[in-house]
């Protein structure tokens, strides 16, 4: 069996689960998502940008899968994810959007909209 096939099973199985049972197993695979890589990407370019947040959502825009518009200068801006990056999906292993119906999870093809006090989205 290629592992391919493996991960339909897997997917049709998460697709059975009741929502509050895929927000248990998906928060977790986020948080380590999240841990192992995503973040590191933000704060290096956080970082390149010496804590400017215009600069930092221009280079932002330049990531795959990623749209970031500077709404306010200085004070509000919109962070669109467009696709998913993993490396999961990128090799047709997973399919997110099976997945989107996760409560309280953002989805893809989203938006976020952060400004001084924070975010909302």
């Amino acid at each position: 069996m290629e592992l391919f096939d493996w991960f339909k099973g897997f997917e049709k199985g998460i697709a059975r689960l009741p929502k509050n049972q895929r927000a248990a197993l998906f928060s977790e695979c986020s948080k380590q998502c999240v841990k192992s890589g995503t973040l590191e990407i933000y704060k290096e370019l956080y970082k390149r940008a010496d804590g400017d947040l215009d600069k930092f959502f221009l280079k932002a825009d330049e990531l795959p899968g990623v749209k970031c518009e500077i709404v306010a200068k200085g004070s509000v801006y919109h962070l669109y994810f467009t696709e998913c990056t993993c490396k999961l999906h990128m090799e047709g292993y997973i399919h997110p959007l099976n997945f989107a119906n996760v409560p309280g999870k953002a989805s893809f093809i989203s938006c976020i909209c952060y400004g001084k006090t924070g975010h909302s989205g």
